[in-house]
């Protein structure tokens, strides 16, 4: 419920600061589609953190790249990423966390509570919320900064396009660490409408996936 929804927020965020997180701290969220995912970025956002999504289904070299091409102050990560415990060659050393130089924060700390409430700072229109990086059709991958405000338009048009409202029950199959997932799950969200999070292989997973859900 989306009460619920706010008091997570609230919880995630008290739970981010007391982990070193501070406003105008770059952090990269390498999560899976999830409720957690959403409740990760409302609480960055809450913080004032600047968000930098990336999918969590690239390699662990392709993440590292994207890491080394923009100034990242944290990394949130499932526990299993950051340590890169797996058999391999990126495991050979034992565990790597993402930058001896990055704070490092395991998802799965995030969710316990406890933390001291977050007297959230005061943040502008202008204050930079979103790091979106395009797909480097050129060659050279181009970066682009986005504000609470921006953002908020963005989310604002998607929900006006689909006409979307509080009686909707919407499934949202886009990867929230691309820019659609994200503005299409917070358009949503931001009509009071239901999302459902998920994502389905193949035709026949996505029917019974609807059919369950």
């Amino acid at each position: 419920a989306y009460g619920e929804l706010a008091r997570l927020v609230r919880e995630r965020a008290a739970s981010l600061h007391a982990a070193g997180v501070r406003h105008g701290d770059t952090v990269a969220l390498i999560l899976p589609d999830s409720a957690d995912h959403v409740i990760a970025l409302y609480a960055l956002a809450r913080v004032g953190a600047i968000i930098f999504s990336l999918p969590d289904f690239v390699s662990r070299r392709d993440i590292e790249e994207s890491l080394a091409s923009v100034s990242v102050d944290t990394v949130i990560a499932p526990q299993a990423k950051i340590s890169a415990n797996a058999t391999g060659p990126e495991s050979a050393d034992g565990p790597r966390p993402f930058g001896r130089d990055l704070l490092n924060i395991a998802a799965e700390d995030l969710l316990r509570t406890g933390a001291p409430p977050l007297d959230a700072p005061g943040i502008g229109d202008d204050a930079p919320l979103m790091l979106l990086q395009s797909s480097g059709t050129t060659g050279a991958p181009k970066t682009f900064l986005y504000s609470h405000a921006d953002m908020f338009e963005w989310v604002k048009r998607y929900a006006s396009a689909q006409k979307w409202n509080a009686d909707d029950r919407c499934l949202s199959l886009n990867h929230m660490s691309f820019a659609i997932g994200r503005n299409v799950c917070m358009g949503m969200l931001h009509t009071g409408a239901t999302i459902v999070v998920g994502h389905a292989d193949s035709a026949e997973e996505l029917v019974r996936f609807i059919q369950e859900k």
